[in-house]
């Protein structure tokens, strides 16, 4: 029989440690105290395993979402925009949103704020979108009436 990874090994310990209240408790109390010392890099390991958690409800890898978004030139799929949007700052990696088929799950590429939620909001329907365009041009201001 294969020895458990390292990685399998430290959860199963901690599991074990976790069913005895006084060490949770007190597990919980020196964590937040490290929080409370130390806010900048807590934040940081807060933002990182946000943006892991994304990106494995996803079934990404971090090489595969950086691979995605160079091949997009660091820019929104849709508009072409450098700035993910509301959210999250230009260099922070986990501020664009992970685009993907609802029917599927298969991950089309990553946007900004704006235009993720402009796909939600027309349910990923061509025909809806088709009609916001001709509404559109139908009203523009500019145009001759």
């Amino acid at each position: 029989m294969k020895a458990p990874k390292s990685s399998e090994r430290q959860r199963a310990y901690n599991r074990r440690r976790y069913k005895d209240p006084v060490i949770r408790a007190a597990t919980i109390e020196a964590t937040k105290r490290w929080a409370l010392a130390n806010p900048e890099r807590y934040a940081e390991i807060r933002r990182d395993a946000s943006f892991r958690h994304r990106l494995k409800k996803f079934g990404l890898t971090v090489e595969q979402y950086e691979t995605m978004l160079a091949s997009q030139g660091y820019r929104c799929a849709i508009c072409r925009s450098a700035d993910p949007g509301v959210g999250g700052d230009k260099q922070h990696r986990g501020s664009w949103n992970v685009d993907h088929d609802h029917q599927t799950g298969e991950v089309r590429g990553l946007l900004c704020r704006g235009c993720n939620i402009a796909l939600g909001a027309v349910k990923d329907t061509t025909i809806t979108l088709a009609a916001m365009i001709a509404y559109l041009e139908r009203n523009a201001p500019w145009k001759a009436r």
